[in-house]
């Protein structure tokens, strides 16, 4: 997600990105995904960056989710 966010994410200098994310998101854990890429976007644009819409985040964000437990909902259809 991460590489995913840092490409789109302008304003944010990677080094900042990778040092900063944990601590903009410990705050935001257990909220809606929806809530937590709004707060990203803010972020971005606070720092001088162009950021995408927060929909675009949390669907860029499903995605990847979606290619990483792929394998478990597999197992867990009936008959596997």
């Amino acid at each position: 997600m991460r590489q995913g966010l840092r490409k789109n994410t302008y304003g944010l200098g990677s080094r900042y990105f990778d040092r900063y994310l944990p601590w903009l998101y410990s705050p935001a854990t257990g909220r809606q995904t929806i809530y937590q890429m709004m707060r990203l976007a803010e972020e971005a644009r606070k720092h001088g960056g162009t950021p995408c819409d927060p929909l675009d985040y949390k669907w860029q964000y499903l995605n990847l989710l979606q290619g990483k437990i792929t394998h478990r909902l597999v197992t867990l259809r009936p008959g596997s």
